[in-house]
């Protein structure tokens, strides 16, 4: 677990982040496109995606899940009171969607609850990772509950070379790394059956990107999807 302090250090940063594309009306349609990544496989998993209840961690302004369909869709944020004062941040959200100012080691909801959980590109930026995995096993259904992954990952040196960067602070946003054997060790601990991942930034395959990768220059972005079965 990080100290509270620098995980504030991360949220500054992330805010910072945000502000500049509310300045600049930067578009925000690629959650649409994540959605679109998403929607197929939900298609096959579930019988009725019109009927499953929904909830993104660390959903940002808008969220993928305000592009997907369900019959209760709800996002934790702790920024959500930076957000809903900025209209082109919120411009493309869901109004179906109940966003609660939250963080995903504390989540406000009864056990064994929602069918499938997203957490896009969040986990590197929590205050504790575990905690956070934990509360997602709490929430989700038992016995076949999904839950969506997408996280930075990088080689075993790569992630050598993040400590250092880390000790530096050169790198408010992300106070963890994680390679792919620390993600799956995840999954075993918390007996999260893994169903499929895909390395986003390896397709197509690129010569550069994959020197880059194997130096720890440069992390790739993994997709998992992964099935509750403990009850």
């Amino acid at each position: 677990m990080t100290k509270k302090s620098r995980w504030y250090k991360a949220q500054k940063y992330e805010r910072s982040f945000w502000q500049n594309i509310e300045n600049k009306k930067a578009d925000l349609k690629w959650y649409q496109w994540r959605a679109n990544q998403i929607k197929p496989f939900l298609e096959q998993y579930f019988f009725d995606i019109n009927n499953i209840k929904i909830l993104e961690i660390g959903s940002g302004p808008i969220g993928v899940l305000s592009c997907l369909s369900g019959s209760k869709k709800c996002a934790i944020e702790p920024l959500y009171d930076f957000y809903k004062i900025n209209p082109h941040l919120i411009e493309y959200s869901d109004k179906n969607v109940l966003f609660i100012k939250g963080i995903g080691e504390e989540l406000p909801f009864h056990d064994s609850y929602f069918d499938f959980i997203i957490i896009n590109n969040v986990l590197d930026h929590c205050q504790n990772p575990r905690k956070v995995v934990g509360e997602i096993i709490r929430v989700l259904r038992n016995h076949g509950g999904i839950v969506y992954f997408s996280i930075n990952i990088r080689t075993s040196f790569g992630k050598k070379i993040r400590r250092i960067i880390e000790y530096l602070q050169i790198d408010q946003g992300h106070p963890y790394s994680f390679t792919k054997k620390d993600i799956l060790n995840l999954f075993s601990e918390f007996k999260l059956e893994n169903q499929t991942f895909e390395n986003e930034n390896l397709i197509p395959l690129h010569t550069k990107k994959i020197i880059k990768f194997a130096l720890g220059i440069q992390e790739n972005k993994y997709s998992f999807f992964a099935r509750k079965n403990k009850v």
